[in-house]
């Protein structure tokens, strides 16, 4: 079960914007009702993953569990994930956030819950590219 309506940008591990391979800026896209969200034709580098989340969701904890594919990589209190190396042609999947909505006691509202657990699940891919 994915989060619809996250934010997920994309920059270089110094917060910078970034270009793709053709030197056109890489826009934050909106996640599908899937939760899904797909950059494309990056230049291989290093990269950080900001994850906005829709309003009433809360960041899970990051790195729970032994599968780096399931597990969320969003800094709870800054929604960064850590600094990724992307190599040529490569496509890292990897890189999600998990979140939930926060049980009545965590805010305050007195309604009874309802439990939802989801995540935002990655993709991402640099497009090898050919010397002149």
């Amino acid at each position: 079960m994915g989060i619809s309506g996250a934010t997920v940008t994309l920059t270089d591990c110094n917060g910078n914007p970034v270009t793709d391979s053709d030197g056109n800026p890489v826009a934050p896209i909106t996640t599908a009702s899937t939760g899904a969200y797909l950059f494309i034709n990056l230049k291989p580098g290093q990269y950080t993953v900001t994850f906005t989340l829709p309003d009433g969701y809360r960041f899970t904890q990051p790195y729970q569990g032994s599968d780096t594919a399931k597990d969320s990589n969003a800094n709870p209190a800054t929604g960064k994930s850590e600094c990724v190396i992307l190599a040529a042609g490569e496509n890292n999947r990897t890189i999600d956030a998990g979140a939930y909505k926060p049980l009545p006691w965590e805010t305050g509202s007195g309604m009874m819950p309802t439990p939802t657990a989801s995540r935002i699940p990655a993709s991402w891919a640099s497009r090898a590219r050919r010397s002149p």
